[in-house]
Parts: C-alpha cells; sequence; structure tokens
C-alpha cells in the first residue's frame, strides 16, 4: 500500500477519518466543505495492493485528546461519521 499526506503529523498524534473516495474530486470537495466549517483537515490518498487510489478525507492531526472528543462531536452534530486513526512515521 502506498501513502501520501499532504502534511506530516507529530508521532503518535490522531485523525478522524471521514471519508474516504475512490475519485478526487469528491474527496476535495469534502475537504473544502470542511475547511469551511473551520476544521483543520487535509487529504491522504493510499494505493491499494490492487493499484487502485483512494483519498482519505481526515480531521487533524490531534495530539490533545479532548480537542480530537470536541471536534467527534462536532461533526457528529453535523452527522459526520468519523474514525480514529494514528499517524505513522
Amino acid at each position: 500500500m502506498h501513502r501520501s499526506s499532504a502534511a506530516t503529523a507529530p508521532e503518535g498524534a490522531s485523525y478522524l477519518q471521514v471519508g474516504s473516495f475512490p475519485g478526487q474530486r469528491r474527496a476535495v470537495a469534502f475537504r473544502d466543505k470542511l475547511l469551511e466549517l473551520g476544521f483543520r483537515c487535509e487529504i491522504q490518498s493510499v494505493r491499494t495492493a490492487d493499484t487502485e487510489v483512494y483519498h482519505r478525507v481526515r480531521v487533524g492531526p490531534f495530539t490533545d485528546p479532548e480537542a480530537l472528543q470536541t471536534a467527534r462531536d462536532r461533526l457528529d452534530e453535523l452527522g459526520i461519521a468519523t474514525r480514529t486513526v494514528t499517524a505513522r512515521e
């Protein structure tokens, strides 16, 4: 699996993954919506074993568990499902 990320997070930082799209255009549109709502977010592109590329939209990074929970609660209020993922160096 090949990973490409827009930013480098501190080791051990967490993100809230809010979507994964086969098309980059949809991922960019969703990220832009979240940016307009005041979230810090990025897109991580991942190539699967069968060479498909998915674009993950992630909010964060978070090193403070309370800040992560606050963002999760706000996203939940907006009807956006989240999954916590940890950054890897």
